[in-house]
């Protein structure tokens, strides 16, 4: 089983099929969404694919922002004469498809958002502190290996340029926007993005069902895939 690439979609594509789009989160690459690949391939034909920056993919410039991230992928979509889609999108994915649905002319019929980054957090006075510190300790022209979060530090230069960026983007200004039919799955205990971010999009979003997993985490769709698995078939091909 292979996954569709730049090189790949021409030799496996069915023009009887609809198109699945998975996009995946940051950090990660296209690999973790192989098992919806196996439950999906006999039903859609399915673009995925490392995003610029993660697995096989080139490096992003450093001008590189989320806008940047969907247009690429709405010159993909078009350059293959895709205008209609289905999506699943995690995290950083959810980022991509906000900005996909609400300000380009591809179709997104059934949409599911899963752990969905690009809605501006609450910051507690710890978070402020911290900007402070590393204000203060740039103007001194004092260097810290603590500078940033875990994610940020282990990236490098040209990815940390663009990483500032895109988790300073925030997207709650699209979500009237978004006319999709769309289905949240989230996780109680997800911290990366946390509850209150579902609840934000239940309010906002116009059609909109929500699914929501007792003490699961922000990877739920893939630590839960026995319960998601269902739940995503039921929306996308039943529903």
């Amino acid at each position: 089983m292979q996954f569709f690439s730049l090189s790949e979609m021409d030799t496996k594509w069915q023009s009887s099929k609809k198109c699945l789009l998975l996009l995946h989160g940051w950090g990660c690459t296209k690999e973790i969404f192989t098992p919806y690949i196996q439950l999906f391939e006999n039903i859609y034909n399915i673009i995925c694919f490392d995003m610029y920056g993660f697995g096989q993919s080139d490096s992003p410039k450093p001008f590189f922002d989320i806008y940047e991230y969907a247009t690429q992928i709405y010159i993909y979509l078009k350059s293959k004469k895709v205008n209609e889609i289905d999506v699943i999108a995690h995290s950083f994915g959810g980022r991509v498809v906000t900005i996909l649905s609400s300000m380009f002319d591809i179709k997104i019929n059934k949409l599911i958002l899963s752990g969905s980054a690009g809605l501006k957090p609450k910051r507690s006075i710890v978070y402020y502190l911290k900007i402070y510190k590393y204000k203060l300790l740039k103007k001194l022209h004092i260097s810290s290996n603590n500078n940033g979060s875990e994610d940020y530090r282990q990236l490098s230069a040209n990815m940390q340029k663009v990483f500032v960026k895109v988790v300073n983007q925030h997207l709650d200004y699209l979500l009237p926007c978004m006319n999709n039919n769309i289905m949240l799955i989230w996780g109680t205990n997800d911290s990366a993005t946390p509850i209150y971010m579902c609840r934000k999009y239940e309010k906002y979003l116009s059609k909109v069902k929500s699914v929501v997993i007792p003490k699961a985490e922000h990877f739920v769709i893939f630590s839960h895939i026995y319960i998601c698995n269902n739940i995503i078939k039921e929306f996308l091909v039943y529903d």
